[in-house]
């Protein structure tokens, strides 16, 4: 190898400076790349940038040992395990409607995340309206929630939510006003409340007649009532008869035509509320005879021509007796399940089979064939005593219609334009809900042959209420029919009658009619289910006269 002369030397060392220079100008420029961006871990070295390309000769030996000096300064050192981010684990949610404390927080990094439930739920009550007036003590209380899960109360009984709407029966204990509220509470114990006032009255107005008296009897065609009606609330109808009364101040006065012989004379009065109440007084027109004119009885009565008063005789009627009985086999009982009825074991008391059936014999049989519940009565009387019909009574006992005016529970009379009167008289202190009465709903019809409408529809729904409505019977031959809308075994039929002489026959079928002015009569008996039976008999005064009458299943 040649000798380095001083020109080559000084060249040679110029070129290892400038080689020197640029690898620690790379090493700055990349290690400051590096503090500006985040680290790649993906990868544990870094390759080393290429030197520029010199176009001057280098000695091999030079180069070689400048390019390793260069990749051990390039080389990068292994990433910090402690410095990589790591991602939580979410804790499960709570739910609560207060948020955690600060305190519960620092003491414990890792405690559970609650979700915050603040929002309170919201009840309306829809029915009934607010303000409304009432006149029955159980109300069903309806409306709308925006919670599905949660409870609502209304008066402390719990109500049956479907879906967002909820029903809740409450019981009104107040004449007047009483307030209706609604709460209810979701999951997280958060409340809603809605309120209305509604106003009780189950008191009918109540009515005095001051004349004329009951059982007047008058020669003058028309007659002066008087009176006065009142009630709590508002008097929205007064009626005598049929005809609209005008009040001043709660009194009234008007003229009443009369018809020859007996007449009944109802006022009526209805107030705001619904409530109803009639009075009767009865009034008989005794319209005098001329001297002229001789009345001669009925050419079939025998009297005898040597009475020394003959007047006495006829005014002292005769008697009908007799005796009703059934032929043949009779139908089934109808068998109703107590459980498809409310008040089950209290209904279960009286007429039960003993395994939680209802039976209800329309036929009712007793000793020698006789019949019961039967109604015997003459029609076309003419003359005899005045009709001092005081109006048709029924108690609802054992969750059974009992009908008055003898052993029947199941057939009776009504006058038409009359009083009935039905009270309730049935309480189950076992069940709360009918501690202090089990509802019935007396549910009046006419029935003529297949027809059959409403009179009247009300509730009795405490023990001791008493309804009280006339009998208005518009069409010829219908009878009246009761029957409870609560407990449909519970059913009473009565027939209208126009005189005093009728009678309910005994257990054993028998009857008697005493006082019958002399004359001959078609004489009738009827039966709810079995139908009428008539027979013609002739009174004569001081004298008894005797009638039978048989049934057979139809």
């Amino acid at each position: 190898m040649a000798p380095l002369t001083p020109s080559r030397s000084l060249l040679a060392g110029v070129l290892v400076l400038a080689l020197l220079t640029a690898c620690e100008s790379g090493k700055i420029a990349e290690q400051s790349a590096q503090s500006d961006s985040p680290p790649d871990h993906s990868a544990t070295t870094t390759e080393s940038t290429a030197p520029p390309v010199n176009s001057s000769p280098v000695p091999l030996e030079s180069t070689n040992t400048n390019a390793a000096l260069h990749r051990d300064q390039a080389t990068e050192p292994a990433p910090n395990a402690a410095a990589i981010k790591r991602v939580p684990v979410r804790e499960p949610l709570v739910l609560a409607n207060e948020a955690p404390t600060a305190d519960a927080v620092e003491a414990s990094p890792k405690a559970t995340v609650a979700t915050v439930d603040t929002t309170r739920p919201t009840v309306t009550i829809k029915s009934p309206a607010y303000g409304a007036l009432l006149n029955r003590n159980l109300v069903v209380v309806t409306g709308a929630v925006d919670d599905v899960t949660a409870v609502v109360t209304v008066n402390d009984v719990r109500a049956t939510t479907t879906g967002r709407a909820f029903t809740a029966p409450v019981v009104l204990t107040e004449q007047g006003s009483n307030p209706l509220v609604a709460t209810i509470v979701d999951r997280a114990g958060n409340q809603g409340r809605d309120s209305i006032m509604v106003s009780l009255d189950t008191l009918a107005p109540d009515i005095s007649i001051s004349q004329p008296a009951n059982g007047f009897v008058t020669p003058v065609e028309k007659v002066t009532v008087a009176g006065r009606i009142s009630d709590a609330g508002n008097v929205t109808d007064a009626r005598v008869n049929d005809a609209p009364l005008v009040l001043d101040r709660g009194e009234f006065s008007i003229s009443v035509p009369l018809d020859r012989g007996s007449n009944v004379i109802l006022v009526s009065a209805r107030d705001a509320a619904g409530n109803y109440r009639s009075v009767s007084t009865d009034v008989y027109l005794d319209t005098p005879v001329p001297v002229s004119v001789v009345v001669v009885p009925d050419e079939r009565v025998e009297v005898d021509e040597d009475d020394d008063d003959v007047e006495t005789v006829l005014a002292e009627g005769g008697t009908l007796t007799g005796k009703v009985t059934f032929k043949g086999v009779p139908p089934a009982p109808k068998v109703f399940a107590l459980d498809k009825f409310p008040n089950m074991a209290f209904c279960a008391r009286a007429d039960s089979d003993g395994h939680g059936n209802r039976v209800v014999p329309e036929v009712r049989i007793g000793k020698d064939d006789a019949l019961k519940d039967v109604v015997v009565y003459i029609e076309n009387v003419r003359g005899g005593e005045p009709f001092a019909f005081t109006g048709t009574k029924v108690t609802a006992d054992g969750c059974r219609f009992l009908v008055q005016g003898g052993a029947s529970t199941f057939a009776g009379v009504v006058v038409k334009k009359k009083e009935i009167s039905i009270e309730n008289l049935d309480a189950d202190p076992s069940d709360p809900k009918a501690a202090t009465g089990v509802l019935h709903n007396p549910h009046s019809y006419e029935v003529a042959g297949s027809n059959r409408s409403t009179i009247f529809n009300l509730p009795l729904a405490e023990k001791g209420h008493v309804v009280k409505k006339p009998v208005i019977l518009r069409k010829k031959e219908s009878i009246f029919e009761l029957e409870c809308d609560q407990h449909n075994y519970m059913k009473a039929f009565f027939v209208p009658v126009e005189n005093p002489y009728y009678a309910i026959v005994k257990n054993d079928g028998t009857f008697t009619i005493s006082g019958i002015p002399p004359g001959t009569y078609e004489v009738y008996a009827w039966h709810p289910t079995l139908g009428k039976q008539e027979a013609t008999v002739t009174i004569r005064a001081r004298s008894q006269t005797k009638s039978a009458f048989s049934f057979s299943a139809k």
